[in-house]
């Protein structure tokens, strides 16, 4: 038994030396990397990551039509645009106007539930139509002015006294003046002035003023035209040009022709009388209109009471 074996038997451990020692240390380590590669890979379970649940899609929203009222839904009575306040407007202002034919029966829309569309809607079936058919009224009365001034001169041209008038006769006065509004009343008013000026007035125009107004179709404005131009008096004819900027000047506040008449003939001075009512008329006519008035462009808008209070609102408009 060697030193060795004997230790082992002895129950003590033997002593190593520092060679063997690093031998059985080297060979531990050897052992050890041959059981890592030896030993199977024990694949790690993998951990699923929590996936994020997907939302349910959203379904469709469903199309519900809603109920149709003259032609619109129900949220437009509910909320309209001012633009579509101020058409619902002027739809009403068109169907009040059908509906006054007899058998006509069109209903109109329900009304805003917003107050202030609905006032806007109700203002503007008559502000516009207005406005509109203003302008209308104002190209028609000159085109009017300029057919009258045709029509005269046409007729005139070939019968050019009361006499000649009466001998051409209604139905061939009616083609001269049918381009005038209501050409038949002129026309028989033409044929009754003739007669009397034959019968009456040796065929002459009486240089009268009430002669004048006792004429068929002639009134005040007529006879103060035919005294001023034809005779050369001093009179101021009131047509509606006359009146509009007499109030607006603050030359007078008449609620007639007449009363307007009475006080320009008090105000105006003498030399002026012949050339005011034509003075008058041009500058109504092309810069003091009845609607929309050229203010800007005005020489005289400091003086006018409309102009003041449009613009300043210190006086009260008369208008």
């Amino acid at each position: 038994m060697n030193d060795y074996e004997e230790q082992l038997s002895g129950g003590t451990p033997p002593e190593l030396t520092p060679q063997q020692r690093a031998e059985l240390e080297a060979e531990q380590e050897r052992i050890q990397t041959e059981l890592e590669l030896t030993q199977p890979e024990v694949e790690q379970p993998e951990v699923s990551q929590p996936t994020a649940t997907a939302a349910p899609a959203e379904a469709p929203p469903q199309h519900t039509e809603e109920p149709l009222i003259n032609g619109r839904t129900l949220s437009y009575y509910a909320a309209p645009t001012g633009a579509e306040a101020m058409v619902a407007g002027v739809e009403d202002f068109v169907l009040d106007a059908l509906n006054l034919v007899p058998g006509v029966e069109i209903p109109k829309a329900p009304e805003f539930e917003n107050k202030i569309n609905q006032s806007v809607r109700e203002i503007s079936s008559i502000v516009i139509p207005t406005v509109a058919l203003g302008s209308l009224g104002s190209a028609a009365l000159a085109s009017r002015a300029g057919q009258v001034n045709k029509a005269t001169k046409d007729l005139f041209a070939k019968y050019d006294t009361p006499e000649k008038i009466l001998k051409l006769g209604l139905q061939g006065i009616i083609p001269y003046v049918k381009s005038i509004g209501l050409f038949n009343s002129k026309a028989k008013n033409v044929i009754a002035l003739s007669q009397i000026l034959v019968e009456k007035h040796n065929s002459k125009v009486p240089e009268n003023f009430d002669m004048l107004c006792e004429l068929p179709g002639v009134g005040r404005k007529t006879a103060n035209v035919v005294m001023s131009v034809a005779f050369g008096h001093t009179t101021i004819a009131v047509d509606t040009h006359v009146y509009r900027l007499s109030r607006r000047l603050n030359l007078s506040l008449g609620e007639t022709p007449d009363a307007v008449e009475k006080d320009l003939m008090q105000i105006v001075p003498e030399q002026y009388k012949k050339t005011a009512h034509h003075l008058l008329i041009l500058h109504g006519r092309y810069t003091c209109k009845a609607r929309n008035p050229e203010c800007e462009t005005c020489v005289i808008s400091k003086e006018c009471i409309h102009f003041l209070n449009v613009n300043y609102g210190k006086i009260k408009n008369f208008l």
